[in-house]
């Protein structure tokens, strides 16, 4: 859809989309009575936070708490996980627990969010479930909600320091975990490797493929480039 293509547009840095964004944010902030169009909500919302403060998020937050409109409910939570201000990420994650306007399906849904939101939201994420692990499986609903949000990380373990923490978390809660907690973890694990492998092969392949053709400088700096391309695409 339109608005899906502006939220991958505003994802990868497009500027003429963070901008024309950044402008429908700040003019619903300086006056909320001017409406994002609904269908522009989402990527909208999301510059504004993760280009924002802390009072962009509590505007928000303040949006979500006062909201009857479920669908629009939803737009929010994911939005509000884009923020870049660790406190209000934090307060989220805290929110995500205690809330109740936050059904408890999307709880689980919040804690996915806030590892989408920015790469650098991993670590607080990580740390937010070392420290809370036992309310979140009370609060999100059970052990397999538990096993929901550790499988969530399977996707954004793509810098090697955030895989080690995540493994040493995973092997010193061992004892704590129940055992489909602990497998999903292991698997986690696995996958992040996996996908590190990956990596490295097909640059080498690449790279080799080039050289073994004999080609020449401009497309062997063509294949350079495709391969920091891919990577950054794999590790973003």
């Amino acid at each position: 859809s339109f608005g899906t293509s502006l939220n991958a547009a505003c994802n990868y840095g497009h500027s003429g989309c963070i901008q024309n964004s950044l402008q429908k944010w700040r003019a619903y902030a300086q006056n909320t009575s001017a409406e994002v169009p609904v269908n522009l909500r989402r990527h909208v919302y999301c510059v504004g936070l993760r280009e924002g403060n802390g009072t962009d998020y509590q505007l928000l937050f303040n949006r979500y708490n006062a909201s009857q409109n479920t669908a629009d409910m939803v737009v929010m939570l994911r939005a509000l996980a884009c923020t870049k201000d660790q406190a209000s990420l934090q307060h989220y994650l805290q929110q995500s627990m205690f809330n109740d306007r936050i059904r408890i399906h999307d709880r689980t849904n919040a804690f996915s969010f806030a590892l989408q939101g920015n790469p650098e939201n991993v670590r607080i994420v990580l740390n937010f479930l070392s420290t809370n692990r036992a309310t979140i499986t009370s609060t999100y609903g059970g052990v397999d909600r538990l096993n929901l949000c550790i499988n969530a990380f399977a996707a954004h373990l793509t810098d090697f320091q955030d895989l080690q923490s995540f493994q040493i978390w995973l092997y010193g809660a061992q004892s704590q975990l129940a055992s489909s907690s602990f497998n999903a973890g292991v698997a986690v694990i696995q996958s992040a490797m996996n996908n590190f492998n990956w990596g490295n092969e097909a640059a080498v392949e690449i790279f080799n493929f080039a050289v073994t053709r004999g080609a020449s400088s401009a497309i062997l700096a063509s294949s350079v480039l495709l391969i920091a391309a891919m990577l950054i695409q794999l590790f973003r």
